[in-house]
């Protein structure tokens, strides 16, 4: 980029949070070493956070110079960073999520209620974000998580046995009220995409 280029403080103002992303990313990568168990295991959790927080504070800038940036510009260097930041928002609840459940006597209703509020958050961000940043992109990879977590939960009901009324476990308790709760986050982002597409930016 020339130094007498427009787009100039766009690109300084996204590359912290994107650094910062890139770090957090590397970390990550080494917290799945064997020695990392027990309560280590929620350090990956906690690292994933940090690549979407930071991914976050990238894509606040560039989203609210959208309108400034050419499509080619948007598509190479931005669109990428924005299914990134999407995957990485949905992946780091399923990791804290998967965490949570990991021991051996955990309560499934502590399970049942963790997911619960995870969809519910992931709702929660994939409205918020795609509307207040006209966002569409990211509201689509979270309605795509939502679903595809609706889609598996569906799945494994399917495949279970219930005996007088939902099987009190880990992983099925509850996961009907998930199900549902990430089917209607699917409709809901995706239904916030649809609207910031047609609605005009100011």
């Amino acid at each position: 980029v020339k130094e007498e280029s427009s787009i100039l403080p766009l690109y300084r103002a996204v590359s912290g949070g994107f650094m910062m992303a890139q770090i957090f990313q590397s970390l990550w990568t080494q917290a799945f070493r064997p020695q990392f168990k027990g309560k280590l295991i929620y350090i990956s959790s906690l690292l994933l956070s940090g690549i979407a927080y930071s991914l976050s504070r990238a894509h606040r800038h560039f989203s609210a110079a959208s309108l400034m940036l050419k499509n080619y510009q948007y598509i190479l260097y931005f669109f990428p960073m924005t299914l990134h930041f999407g995957w990485v928002t949905a992946a780091s609840l399923v990791n804290w999520n998967g965490n949570l459940a990991m021991p051996k006597n955990v309560s499934p209703t502590v399970v049942a209620v963790a997911g619960h509020l995870s969809a519910l958050l992931a709702t929660g961000l994939g409205v918020s974000l795609t509307v207040t940043r006209h966002a569409p992109v990211f509201g689509c990879v979270i309605a795509w998580a939502l679903a595809a977590c609706s889609t598996g939960l569906n799945d494994r009901l399917g495949s279970v046995e219930e005996k007088d009324g939902e099987s009190k476990v880990v992983g099925i308790y509850g996961a009907r009220v998930q199900k549902w709760l990430c089917g209607l986050g699917a409709a809901l982002s995706v239904a916030a995409s649809i609207y910031t597409v047609v609605a005009p930016q100011e």
